[in-house]
């Protein structure tokens, strides 16, 4: 995995639509923490950092849940799937 979120975001093939960046942003924020969980609030910023501005986050993060790429945890804390690690890999050009 990339140090910075900017190499790792770049890594991305293709097309990519808010919710695919949603889903790599919160890949890696989550792999920075010791409980392998991410919020919304902590992958958009990810995202703002490097000038993303998704129209919706919360919905992104709705839709990566309602795709089983992701799954709530508790509260607001959210993990990547098997099956979100699985779809980013598919996206990305380096595996993660």
């Amino acid at each position: 995995m990339p140090e910075s979120f900017g190499e790792f975001l770049h890594g991305l093939t293709g097309a990519t639509t808010d919710i695919d960046r949603m889903l790599a942003a919160a890949y890696f924020k989550q792999s920075q923490e010791a409980d392998r969980v991410f919020s919304t609030r902590a992958a958009n910023d990810l995202l703002l950092e490097q000038g993303i501005r998704l129209s919706n986050p919360s919905m992104c993060v709705r839709r990566l849940v309602e795709g089983k790429r992701a799954f709530r945890v508790a509260g607001g804390s959210f993990r990547v799937s098997d099956i979100g690690i699985k779809y980013l890999n598919d996206l990305r050009t380096i595996s993660v």
